[in-house]
């Protein structure tokens, strides 16, 4: 298997495009592409995303 480089800058626009179609959040985000939460910000696993999505 090999590995895919990303580049913060494509993810945080590919982050942005969802965001504003679909109202997700970093946790979310993380949580679907398997992308480490702290590419978009660097509060991972708020109280509050784990509160509200558990």
């Amino acid at each position: 298997m090999s590995k895919l480089k990303l580049n913060t800058k494509q993810v945080k626009a590919s982050f942005k495009e969802l965001n504003d179609n679909f109202k997700i959040t970093p946790y979310q985000f993380a949580k679907i592409t398997g992308i480490p939460q702290t590419f978009i910000d660097k509060t991972p696993n708020s109280k509050f995303d784990r509160a509200r999505f558990g």
